[in-house]
This record gives C-alpha cells, structure tokens and sequence, in this order.
C-alpha cells in the first residue's frame, strides 16, 4: 500500500539577526508514494520576484528568434515528406518542427503561435489547445511510421529560468524506445502495483489524496489536478487522466480539462510574482493495460537573485533530491480556490 513517509530534522543555532540567541532550524525529509524518491523541504520562505518577465530576460527578448512568422519558413528545417507530406503541420497558429538537436528516437518541437514574447497570464487558451492537439497529432503519426516508439511525451520550458533558450513559447513532443530515469521508475513502482493487487497504482494515489483532502485541488472534465507530496521544485503539481492510457487517444474535452487546469494554475503564479516553469506529461508506456495513467508534473523555475542565481544546485543535479521551500498542504487551499473561479 501507498506510504507517506516524512522526517523531520531539527537543529539550534544561536542566531546573528537576534542577537545571538538560542533558534531551531529544521529540514523535512519526504519520500514520493509513488517513485520513492526523495525530497527536502526547507525553512526558507520564498521571495517574490520585483523585475518584470521582460526585464528579466530582456536579452532574450531582444535576440533573433527563428520561430517568428518572418522567420520560421526561412531558417527551421521541414520533416521528409514520408513522415509529413507538408513538411511543417500546422494547426490554427501552432506549427510543427524537426529538433534540430534531437533529445530522442524522435524529437519535435511545437511553435505555440505568432507572437514572440508571452508573458504566463497571457498564453491564451486557444493557442494553448491549438499547440497540445497538434504534438497529439504528430505523436500520432511518429508512432505509426516508427513502430518501435514506446514511450510519448511531452516537455515544455517556459522562459529562460526553466533552461528554455528561446523566448518564443513552444513545446517538445518526444517519442523513445527507453523511459527516462523518473519515468522507469514510475513504470516499476506501477507494474509491481499491478502484479500485487491487480489496480492501477495512480487510482490508488487519487482515492487517498482526495481522502486526506491536503493536497488535492480539484477536477476539471474528469482531469484530476493534486500537489505532489514529495516535491522536486516549488508549486509541484501533478495532473492525472483517470483510465486514460495513451496520450494519442486523449480526447479533445480531456485536453480542455487540462488547459483549464493550467491557466487556473497560471492565475495564481502571476499573483505569486511567478513565471516560469518547467512541464513534462507523460503518455504512453507498454505497461500491461490497465496498470498505468497518463500524467504530468509541473514545477515552478525562478532565479534566486536579481543577478541570475540558478534555483537549481548539487541536490538536484547530483543528487537526483528535489528541493523546495513551499510545503504543499501550507498552499493546498489558497491554490484550491483557483479551481473553483470560473473566470479563469
């Protein structure tokens, strides 16, 4: 059965800012119920970022962008037309691209619309929808003409804090032959699950998450939004498509599900002075039938400083440790009522 493990370690110091008298500090250690990878989470209560997105990364603003209109049809290369006839698909104001710097067996990235610079409270929802069905429709296809595709997912890096090197909004839809570190870990945990008890381990996670009610949000068209328990980075959010199994079959009301999940959550970050994140979903696995979900996380990336201090350092590149300051049951509500407004 799900285990949701946490330790806490306290220590005294004798404190500078108060004379030099007697504090408790402390660290909290967490085990994810899913993967078993750990966490801390520390005593450090985070700062709201004063520079404006654009100043922040006003370089990058300023720089060529070879994914604006005057651009893209001049300098982005096309896929052979016995992959996609057109060379470039497109849906509405999303377009589709080889990686010129393949991450897998096969790589592309999604121009999510026209316009150059974005800032998180403006990535509409049309070009939102317009982008995700479009990598669905690429995925699609990439796994008929290579067979040997196992694993479907989808990467975005939004804004140069969550290590995007392009300005201009756009995503990656990969398809493997082997899972990521994290996702294999995830197919274990999950195929041990099964073989157990015969029951998808991620119904397992939701039945006792709704049941806690400390972390999780809400439901939007059936997709289920929580905070994960063992966070990798601040505002960890994981998204779960009950009984879904393939991201290529998602429908189109399950993607509305998730869009509006996301700019719920994208609400909030701009009133948390936020913006920039990373997001992976993950959609497909040759699992036995049954035994997995489609899923996702998403975390919060931030600079430390006005000088351009990296949020991430040895445990998290090194150590594979997730590392934050926000404890998810302390921002469990406030999110919540995110997801209950409908004007977002």
């Amino acid at each position: 059965m799900l285990e949701f493990k946490r330790e806490v370690y306290k220590e005294k110091i004798l404190d500078a800012a108060s004379g030099f008298t007697e504090k408790e500090v402390w660290v909290e250690l967490r085990w994810d119920p899913i993967s078993g990878e750990s966490s801390r989470i520390l005593e450090e209560p985070l700062s709201k970022e004063t520079l404006l997105p654009e100043e922040l990364f006003k370089e990058g603003v300023k720089a060529f962008c070879p994914f604006c209109p005057e651009n893209l049809e001049k300098v982005t290369p096309k896929f052979l037309p016995s992959l996609f006839p057109e060379g470039r698909p497109k849906r509405g104001s999303a377009v589709a691209i080889p990686n010129l710097r393949p991450f897998d067996r096969f790589s592309a990235l999604i121009v999510l619309g026209e316009k150059h610079f974005v800032k998180l409270e403006e990535l509409d929802f049309e070009t939102l929808e317009n982008g995700f069905l479009l990598a669905q429709e690429v995925l699609k296809r990439a796994k008929e003409v290579h067979s040997d595709l196992k694993y479907l997912y989808l990467n975005w890096n939004f804004l140069p804090a969550s290590g995007g090197s392009i300005v201009h909004p756009h995503l990656h839809a990969f398809g493997g032959v082997y899972p990521s570190c994290h996702f294999k870990r995830i197919e274990e945990a999950c195929l041990n699950y099964w073989e157990t008890y015969e029951r998808c381990l991620f119904e397992e996670l939701l039945e006792e998450e709704k049941r806690r009610g400390e972390r999780f949000l809400g439901e939007l068209n059936g997709v289920s939004f929580l905070l994960a328990f063992a966070p990798k980075g601040p505002w960890d959010v994981c998204f779960l498509f009950p009984h879904k199994e393939d991201m290529r079959f998602l429908s189109h009301e399950d993607f509305r599900g998730f869009l509006k999940g996301l700019k719920r959550l994208f609400s909030y970050f701009k009133d948390k002075g936020v913006y920039s994140f990373n997001l992976v979903l993950y959609g497909s696995s040759p699992l036995p039938k049954g035994s997995f979900w489609v899923y996702g996380r998403l975390i919060v990336r931030r600079f430390l400083n006005s000088w351009g201090t990296s949020d991430m350092n040895a445990f998290q590149a090194l150590h594979a440790e997730g590392l934050t300051a926000v404890r998810p049951e302390e921002v469990c509500e406030e999110m919540k009522a995110y997801f209950e407004r409908e004007d977002v």
